[in-house]
């Protein structure tokens, strides 16, 4: 995430997993606010698991392609 702002290494890409995303740290871009925010660990559990959820359909999705490919 060169600019830190959530967007992953090409605009409009990432997660905002990062230090300055919905992770916490520094936010930095496109209305998220300038300063520490800090989660608290209920918020931080819930965001752990969206994206657990969002990681096994990228892997879902993934898999797919790849028996297409070898189809």
């Amino acid at each position: 995430m060169p600019r830190f702002d959530g967007t992953g290494p090409y605009f409009g890409m990432g997660r905002g997993m990062g230090p300055c995303g919905m992770g916490g740290g520094y936010g930095r871009g496109y209305g998220r606010g300038y300063g520490f925010r800090r989660i608290s660990r209920k918020d931080e559990a819930e965001i752990l698991r969206d994206y657990i959820e969002d990681l096994k359909e990228e892997i879902e999705e993934t898999e797919e392609y790849l028996k297409d490919l070898e189809g």
